[in-house]
């Protein structure tokens, strides 16, 4: 089992954040190997940690940052991206979608 952390956040910053847990799970599908999401909002956004099974890291991230992609696809996250933290390491301001 591998975590992963993402934030989630909106350009204009205005209106309650939605539910990330539950579009992130609704369009992750079994072969991604997402086991559970947990999230917690907070002024600077979503944060929402990914706990995925595959049979290596680089899969398991590759499939998590799949499933946070197709969440941004849905209308109701229109205007939300997410910054890329990855696994327990400092966040990479250049791997934001």
């Amino acid at each position: 089992m591998y975590a992963f952390t993402a934030r989630f956040h909106s350009f204009d910053g205005t209106g309650a954040p939605p539910d990330i847990a539950r579009h992130v799970q609704s369009t992750a599908d079994p072969d991604d190997g997402l086991e559970h999401i947990y999230t917690e909002s907070t002024p600077f956004g979503v944060y929402a940690v990914l706990f995925m099974n595959a049979p290596g890291a680089q899969a398991a991230e590759s499939a998590a940052v799949g499933v946070c992609r197709e969440a941004l696809r849905r209308t109701e996250l229109r205007g939300w991206n997410f910054t890329w933290q990855g696994p327990e390491r400092e966040l990479n301001a250049m791997a934001s979608w």
